[in-house]
């Protein structure tokens, strides 16, 4: 006849069990702080109304795009980069940019990768402050292309797209055509 005493038993799963409890907890706890685990990224800022316009009206200080922040969240300008891109109709000029810091006054070839289509006083507005300052509603920003590097003509297009580094999302992307 087979013995039928458990007694012993209890006690042995009891010990496996609490000690697989304790791996998993220090587990759990190990990746939180040594950070194995993925930090969420940062939430992209929500622009969700806003105004544009390409002015071109052939004084010095045309081919300006302007960008109004009419509502939603604000965005640090410090966390932005600036895409500008322009496909004008012919060879007449094709460039696009990526202002790297649009906290700066003035702009030389240091502060943009890619094409050199921007004015050496390019920002205006709320950007181009020298500043951190944040962009909120009712700010404007704008970008201003070089007259002397690239004319627009009625009918070109500027793609202007507004990034927010730490999500690397596209907060604004917008496009603009040149009108008579």
């Amino acid at each position: 006849m087979v013995p039928t005493d458990d007694r012993g038993v209890s006690p042995v799963i009891g010990t496996v069990l609490m000690l697989a409890i304790v791996v998993i907890a220090g587990a759990a706890i190990g990746v939180f702080v040594f950070g194995l685990a993925d930090s969420p990224n940062d939430p992209t800022p929500n622009i969700y109304r806003y105004t544009d316009e390409l002015v071109s009206d052939g004084g010095s200080d045309d081919q300006i795009v302007r960008i109004t922040h009419k509502g939603g969240e604000t965005l640090e300008i410090s966390e932005s980069t600036i895409d500008v891109l322009l496909s004008v109709d012919g060879t007449t000029c094709q460039g696009k940019t990526r202002l790297t810091d649009p906290t700066l006054t003035t702009i030389d070839s240091s502060h943009f990768e890619g094409d050199d289509i921007l004015d050496s006083n390019g920002l205006g507005g709320q950007f181009g402050t020298g500043s951190d300052e944040a962009w909120q509603s009712g700010e404007e920003i704008e970008v201003r292309i070089s007259n002397s590097k690239c004319s627009l003509a009625t009918g070109d297009e500027v793609n202007f797209k507004l990034v927010h580094d730490p999500s690397k999302s596209i907060v604004i992307d917008t496009d603009l055509t040149v009108e008579s």
